[in-house]
């Protein structure tokens, strides 16, 4: 039986603002950073490929939630207030470093 995703205040508060990696499609692999979502959809940013203005709706079953979110971008984000893709790109950038993780279209850039 499929559960009904409700998109809580609760788990809007956990959720927005951290790191989710693709499962699957042509992005598979990929991190992203969650910046809303709606009913079973995240709305994804990478600040490159896919930014703040325009950002790539994935279904929550085809996303890894990472539970590490950067203070600053939690708080534009629960505030309303614009963030920018310089700003989401540092961020992954920094977490890739942190972790080692390897093997992605953004290395470095």
């Amino acid at each position: 039986m499929k559960e009904n995703f409700h998109w809580k205040e609760a788990e809007r508060e956990k959720i927005l603002g951290c790191l989710a990696r693709s499962l699957a499609g042509r992005d598979k692999g990929e991190l992203f950073v969650i910046l809303g979502g709606e009913g079973e959809y995240l709305y994804l940013a990478d600040g490159r490929y896919r930014t703040a203005a325009k950002p790539k709706r994935k279904k929550k079953k085809h996303a890894q939630l990472i539970f590490v979110k950067q203070d600053e971008i939690f708080e534009k984000l629960r505030e309303g207030r614009p963030v920018y893709d310089a700003e989401i790109k540092t961020f992954i950038r920094c977490f890739k470093r942190e972790n080692q993780v390897i093997g992605s279209r953004h290395e470095d850039r």
